[in-house]
């Protein structure tokens, strides 16, 4: 049996950008990513892992990886690879959330309210963005993956002509990712299914910055404004791996297949929708001697959304 064991991961990034749908100016300016969770490889190369995606980022971007895609052996010698994950930590944030919390720290503005304004007020308009994923324990034991993930992604944007007011999106993922994968015996073609379940919390509005800078405040209005939906999402992808030495892979993947419908526990509140992904890719993967492989990419997504 081969196995790896990862200890743990962590990853900063400050210039990570969420892709952008088509949206009003209030909402694009404060969208989030469907994607559960947050890895260093999914930041590092833009969510753009549809063909070479084969360890938990799998489940997400292209299920046909879970369980290896067979770049070490071809056929595979053995049927099982075992990844275990305890636990796995990520956390990205852009270039501007960076300098307003380093000017609120150096300012003391959490409790100064006409500092706090001053420095909104500096940044009207400049989008903030921060996430951070734990995955307690995952594995990937054969071709069956699962891993319980607690994710939480916030953007705002201050507002102009509002001093100290933020137009701010805070989201809040709890729940379990799991998958499964077949192979034909050389590893060639790949098909897979994922599921994602759990409880999405979500505020959204315009408020006061500084009741977010203060631990209490910040309860009183999240408390307040929150809305709480079961979250159900459907993945399947398919890859194909040519016999070349170059490697090259091409992918299909649907996330969010048929649009996913995450449904309020308030029946008065409208469901959360998230617009299926269907994305292609094609890769090349040469060998970089015996040290690991260099990988080229390119990647088109959201093909069935018009805009």
């Amino acid at each position: 049996m081969k196995s790896r064991v990862i200890i743990m991961a962590f990853s900063s990034l400050l210039s990570m950008q969420p892709r952008l749908i088509a949206a009003t100016t209030e909402e694009s300016d404060t969208i989030l990513d469907d994607a559960p969770f947050t890895t260093a490889r999914a930041n590092a190369l833009g969510g753009a892992l549809s063909t070479i995606a084969e360890g938990l980022d799998a489940i997400h971007y292209n299920p046909a990886g879970i369980g290896g895609l067979g770049f070490d052996a071809s056929p595979r010698k053995s049927p099982f690879t075992s990844t275990f994950v305890f636990p796995y930590g990520g956390v990205s944030l852009n270039q501007t959330a960076d300098t307003v919390r380093k000017e609120f720290s150096a300012k003391g503005a959490q409790s100064d309210a006409n500092a706090g304004a001053a420095i909104m007020d500096a940044h009207a308009g400049k989008r903030q963005y921060l996430r951070a994923t734990l995955m307690p324990l995952g594995f990937i034991s054969g071709r069956i993956a699962v891993a319980p993930t607690i994710d939480h992604q916030i953007a705002a944007v201050p507002v102009s002509g509002s001093p100290g007011q933020v137009r701010l999106r805070y989201r809040t993922f709890s729940g379990t990712m799991i998958g499964s994968s077949a192979a034909d015996y050389a590893n060639r073609i790949s098909l897979g299914v994922s599921q994602t379940i759990g409880t999405i919390q979500e505020t959204y509005g315009t408020f006061d910055y500084l009741d977010f800078a203060d631990v209490g405040k910040r309860k009183t209005v999240l408390g307040e404004n929150r809305r709480t939906y079961t979250a159900s999402a459907t993945n399947v992808g398919l890859s194909l791996r040519l016999p070349k030495k170059i490697s090259p892979t091409f992918s299909v993947v649907a996330r969010n297949m048929g649009n996913t419908k995450n449904r309020s526990t308030n029946p008065a509140d409208e469901a959360l929708y998230f617009d299926e992904d269907l994305t292609v890719g094609a890769s090349i993967s040469p060998k970089l001697g015996k040290i690991g492989r260099f990988n080229a990419l390119l990647e088109a997504s959201r093909l069935t959304q018009r805009h």
